[in-house]
């Protein structure tokens, strides 16, 4: 009787093995169709996605210890293209606690990836560098590759950019001796956002622009949505608008016709940023408040669900809106402070905030000075110049220090106050003073 049972009991593990095995199959016919170097033109990747959605919520019903590994392997790129991290992390973490072995490389790869969505960047650096040793340990090129560009990205977010363009370059080398366009691409357009962090705008562009040509010639339009969007702020942050708004649109259609909420609700807020330089700030703030809307829906799509993932680019959506809040004729204080908490508490979720954390307090600290709130307009901008000192920017001390005096003159501060002031300014924010000062006599100058 024992061994009968025994024997029911070895059938149903082996034919769950080979369910498990199918539904593997399967997946990797999904990778090849999206990821290949000869997919087939305008492909449909929402229908790719629910499909390995289906699989994915057949493997999660019968996963066990011999199972997991496998499937969160194969379901990487799923991840990637969908944004849908349900359960994943975890998975990854427990597999990684009962030992990592040869897949080291792949384990350690998918946590740092895991983790640079949510914001934990230092963390998802470890990991990656972990992924790295491991990758050359078993001659792992592949995610040897992967490991490079996840390091990469987590590094420019994390402003250290030599280490940063290093990690990304070597990335691209190896996705083209592996001759995997699609990464290559990936990887180009992370390259472009390095170049674009730190002030190199035609870089970007270029890297942008070399992305979205191989993915045009993927058929990968789902994918496009994101290089658009990027090259679109590219385009902004050289004041080049007439190519941002053709890029911007373009972006919007693209993201419509495949059904990419996350990057149609970007294209909003790239539109209304647009609209927010031209100075035309009632269309700025609709286009905001679509912006908004669609990252809501996004996150309780059931195809596209993003757990804690994205809270900086939240962050910078509802950072606008308060900014286009106190523009125009009519002033929404108590919206614009709304926004601001918002953007603040999305902020704190991610790792080396400083210079997002400054924006807020920036934000806030001249509606104080708009209200006439003196006291309290002097106290956020005298945090504002602290934080400037802090992290070396001497554009934060610069703008601190030009509204700190222009607050002083507004409300005819005494003596006392102005030297407590000189005091407060220090070195920084005097020698940021003279080169604001110099900088408007050159521009006079040459008018």
């Amino acid at each position: 009787m024992n061994k009968k049972s025994l024997d029911i009991s070895a059938f149903f593990r082996n034919r769950e093995n080979v369910l498990s095995d199918h539904l593997v199959d399967k997946v990797h016919n999904l990778n090849q169709k999206t990821f290949g170097n000869n997919s087939e033109e305008n492909i449909v990747i929402t229908k790719i996605i629910a499909d390995y959605r289906t699989i994915f919520n057949e493997m999660s019903n019968r996963v066990d210890n011999h199972n997991r590994r496998k499937f969160c392997k194969v379901l990487f790129n799923y991840c990637e293209i969908s944004q849908d991290y349900r359960d994943w992390g975890n998975w990854i973490q427990q597999e990684i606690a009962q030992g990592v072995g040869e897949d080291g490389s792949w384990l350690y790869c998918a946590l740092g990836r895991y983790l640079e969505e949510k914001g934990q960047f230092t963390e998802s650096f470890k990991n990656h560098k972990k992924g790295i040793f491991a990758s050359i340990v078993f001659e792992d090129e592949e995610f040897l590759a992967f490991n490079h560009l996840g390091a990469g990205i987590t590094l420019q977010r994390s402003q250290k950019p030599k280490e940063a363009e290093w990690h990304l370059l070597q990335a691209l080398d190896l996705f083209k001796q592996q001759n995997n366009l699609y990464q290559r691409a990936n990887t180009l357009v992370n390259l472009g956002s390095y170049y674009d962090r730190f002030n190199e705008g035609n870089k970007a562009i270029s890297s942008y622009l070399e992305s979205a040509s191989i993915l045009r010639s993927l058929g990968n339009s789902f994918d496009l949505g994101r290089i658009l969007y990027s090259l679109g702020i590219a385009y902004l942050n050289v004041n080049n608008l007439e190519e941002a708004e053709l890029t911007f649109i373009e972006g919007k259609d693209v993201s419509e016709g495949t059904g990419n909420l996350y990057f149609l609700s970007l294209m909003f807020y790239g539109l209304g940023w647009l609209e927010y330089k031209r100075g035309n700030f009632d269309e700025s703030r609709s286009l905001l408040e679509e912006a908004m809307t669609k990252f809501n829906e996004t996150k309780e799509s059931t195809s596209l669900t993003i757990e804690a993932a994205y809270p900086e680019s939240e962050g910078n959506i509802y950072l606008l809106a308060a900014a286009v809040a106190m523009k125009g004729e009519k002033h929404d204080v108590s919206a614009a402070y709304t926004y601001l908490n918002k953007a603040e508490n999305f902020y704190e979720q991610i790792d080396f905030n400083q210079k997002k954390l400054a924006n807020v307090l920036a934000n806030k600290a001249r509606i104080y000075e708009f209200l006439q709130n003196w006291n309290n307009a002097i106290h956020a901008f005298s945090e504002l110049l602290q934080t400037g000192k802090n992290i070396k920017s001497m554009n934060t001390i610069a703008d601190a220090s030009v509204h700190l005096v222009r607050i002083h003159i507004k409300k005819s501060a005494s003596l006392v106050e102005w030297l407590k002031l000189i005091e407060k300014l220090g070195f920084y924010g005097i020698m940021a003073l003279l080169k604001m000062l110099f900088k408007q006599k050159q521009r006079l100058f040459l008018k």
